[in-house]
């Protein structure tokens, strides 16, 4: 039998096949050495086919999962993105939100501060020393003989800072006329304190109204000036203090000159005041 026979027969047929041509009764010494060595190598080749495979197989699933994780990679990736840009949308709908609120109420929306705090105490203490000093009661040809401008630190309180600064200055002007009460009207809390607090509130509104213009400014002053005065007189009345005649005979011969001056003293300072800041 011819050796490339025995081969072929060796890799089609079982091990039985093997062993009958490997007989030393049908083949020659030198062709059963020929035909081991030939079985050998056959297997060899199908183990090194087997491992070459199996590595292919290994490869494969190593690029699969190479694979996924790019793809993990990728996604996490646009995820990230996706998050960066509905942050910057919500932080930009936020700013939008802020500047609309500051353009409707003219001035953004802040917590009392150390420097608001300062301005407040120390346009307090300047209607104090108005009010000691007699700075603060201008002489003018009425029946009272002066007008006021105690008040327009509060005023001006409330332009500049607000109506938390413009009410608590309102509050410290109200506070000391409390403590030393002159007149008729007695050391009443509602009567001396409620109605400088209010001007701080009714300045500040008033001048939102006109968007921080130098109408708003005038208004402000107007605004204020008759909450002091009608507040105040009013007020007195109202309780029984002072007859009503006497607070509309005052209110009406004395506010005009009161308004005048706190409109000329609320446009210097707010101006001096804007440059400034």
């Amino acid at each position: 039998m011819a050796l490339q026979d025995v081969v072929v027969s060796a890799e089609n047929k079982n091990k039985n096949v093997w062993e009958s041509h490997l007989d030393p009764r049908t083949t020659g010494m030198d062709d059963r050495k020929e035909c081991i060595r030939v079985v050998r190598q056959v297997h060899q080749n199908r183990l090194n086919s087997s491992f070459s495979l199996l590595h292919l197989g290994f490869a494969a699933t190593d690029g699969v999962k190479h694979m996924q994780k790019n793809l993990q990679n990728e996604t996490q990736m646009k995820t990230a993105v996706s998050t960066e840009i509905e942050t910057k949308q919500e932080t930009t709908q936020t700013e939008q939100k802020h500047r609309q609120m500051q353009n409707q109420t003219g001035r953004p929306k802040q917590r009392i501060s150390t420097r608001k705090m300062a301005v407040s105490g120390m346009l307090g203490a300047v209607a104090i020393v108005l009010s000691v000093t007699g700075l603060g009661m201008i002489p003018m040809p009425s029946l009272a003989g002066r007008a006021t401008i105690m008040h327009v630190p509060v005023i001006l309180a409330a332009v500049l800072e607000g109506p938390m600064v413009g009410a608590f200055t309102g509050f410290i002007f109200g506070l000391y006329s409390f403590m030393t009460p002159v007149g008729a009207i007695p050391a009443d809390p509602i009567v001396r304190i409620l109605p400088r607090i209010l001007i701080g509130v009714t300045s500040y509104y008033t001048y939102v109204l006109f968007r921080r213009s130098r109408a708003g400014v005038v208004a402000a002053a107007i605004i204020g000036t008759l909450t002091n005065t009608i507040g105040y007189l009013g007020l007195a009345s109202l309780i029984g203090y002072l007859p009503w005649a006497a607070s509309l005979t005052v209110m009406i011969t004395q506010m005009p000159f009161e308004m005048v001056l706190a409109v000329v003293l609320l446009l210097v300072l707010d101006k001096a005041f804007t440059r400034r800041g």
